[in-house]
């Protein structure tokens, strides 16, 4: 018997290591604890974990008997704000060393929980024996944990005590690497939502961007949109993907966007002559990145507005090619020729594509995350952003971006996405009041 109890608090520090560290969310972290370690180490168990700001939760609750987890919940819920400064968890934050009661006679019970109400709480649960340990890690306490038993178990014994103190270590580890874990994903998903700034709406043109990070794993990367005006009034629309997807990966694609839109913005070339100089600049400053780039510049001189006339321009580096969607439907693949990917300081030529954009069309680029998928092609996957597409030319620009993420994605990403949606609405028209406010260009000379 004694050899049957032994490997199973061997399996149960087995398994607290195994359920903790198997997640993100720190509460969720806890409960399972909370659950493991009952009615194995007690008859019912309460999980305190300690806030960053100090605040102090009962997040981990277990009892053996479902009939009284509504009054153990109850408890909890007094317990927070009424325990006296005697209770096993309020010393465990200023001495953190195990606490055994081995009896709970009424007068220690009234010396810890000085509150009426939180008192009668508690009477329900009969509590008889308690023992309490506190979380800690790295030489900080981060919560502690109480065992309690009915009358009817009694005191903790000796093997349970010792296998709790070791309970408290291994679990104190796993949640503080699940706080660090979460707080580096934070870090990094603010660090990403930064570089994606919201775009520029100019003139009549209406844009519309929309992000999904990748539903497992880091939940950041290197794809990123951007669009801005020119001095001279032109809109660039930039999409791309740097390599990677981690915390690396973002910062790298801060750079190659910086570089981007810097040179674009300042040498008002064409998209392949921009290409062209980011790929140099990037090697030339040693910038440790591979991107893929796709460049577009909807261009209007003023012989063109008179007219109510948009030329599109583009050029793409190993991006996947943009789709030009027609008022009456009909989905343009606007190919041109596809230079490397940048960042290998490629000599050889960059070609731009050239069309019309039509009023009531909308131009669409995207990243690779829209279309690829495991075990089909390609081919298959523009295919079917065609055919949403071309089933999407009488929404909204918001409602075809949320269209395409739910019928091509659903609820799981393999890959991180980006989308920019660009619409043309009538030149001489009113601007649509969907559209957003009108940006106009800013007022800086051409600096040769």
């Amino acid at each position: 018997a004694e050899a049957e109890l032994a490997g199973r608090h061997l399996m149960l520090l087995g398994d607290i290591n195994l359920a903790m560290t198997s997640t993100l969310d720190t509460d969720e972290a806890v409960q399972r604890f909370a659950d493991l370690v009952v009615p194995l180490l007690a008859d019912w168990c309460l999980v305190s974990v300690i806030d960053p700001d100090g605040t102090r939760r009962d997040v981990g609750r277990a009892h053996k008997d479902p009939a009284l987890v509504p009054a153990m919940h109850r408890y909890a819920d007094l317990r927070v704000t009424t325990n006296d400064v005697a209770a096993p968890v309020p010393r465990m934050l200023r001495d953190p060393r195990p606490i055994v009661f081995p009896e709970l006679t009424d007068e220690i019970v009234r010396s810890m929980v000085a509150d009426d109400e939180a008192r009668e709480a508690l009477v329900p649960l009969r509590p008889a024996a308690a023992a309490g340990f506190p979380l800690i890690a790295r030489g900080e306490v981060i919560g502690g944990f109480t065992l309690i038993n009915e009358p009817e178990r009694g005191a903790h014994t000796e093997v349970e005590l010792r296998t709790a103190e070791i309970a408290s270590r291994r679990a104190a580890l796993a949640l503080d690497n699940a706080r660090l874990a979460k707080a580096n994903q934070q870090v990094a998903e603010r660090l990403q939502l930064s570089l994606l700034s919201p775009p520029v709406q100019p003139d009549s043109l209406e844009l519309a961007v929309r992000y999904r990070p990748a539903t497992h794993g880091v939940s950041i990367g290197g794809d990123w949109y951007d669009a801005f005006l020119q001095p001279d009034g032109d809109t660039v629309l930039v999409i791309g993907d740097v390599m990677g997807h981690d915390i690396e990966a973002a910062a790298a694609m801060g750079q190659v966007k910086t570089l981007v839109r810097g040179i674009a913005f300042d040498r008002l070339e064409e998209p392949a002559g921009l290409l062209r100089r980011v790929d140099h600049a990037l090697v030339g400053l040693a910038v440790p990145a591979m991107a893929t780039a796709l460049v577009c510049r909807v261009e209007q001189d003023p012989e063109d507005r008179s007219e109510g006339v948009r030329r599109l321009r583009w050029a793409t580096a190993g991006h996947p090619e943009p789709m030009l969607l027609l008022a009456d439907g009909e989905v343009v693949d606007l190919a041109a020729p596809i230079g490397p990917p940048l960042g290998i300081g490629w000599l050889g030529p960059r070609a731009d594509g050239r069309t019309a954009m039509p009023e009531g069309s909308t131009l669409l680029l995207f990243t690779d995350g829209l279309f690829e998928r495991r075990g089909a092609s390609l081919d298959e996957g523009r295919e079917r952003v065609r055919d949403v597409l071309a089933g999407s030319a009488d929404l909204t620009l918001d409602q075809l971006c949320d269209r395409l993420l739910t019928d091509l994605l659903g609820d799981d990403a393999e890959d991180d996405v980006a989308v920019l949606a660009v619409r043309a609405h009538p030149v001489h028209a009113e601007r649509p009041a969907e559209a957003g406010p009108e940006i106009l260009p800013p007022a800086v000379p051409h600096l040769a």
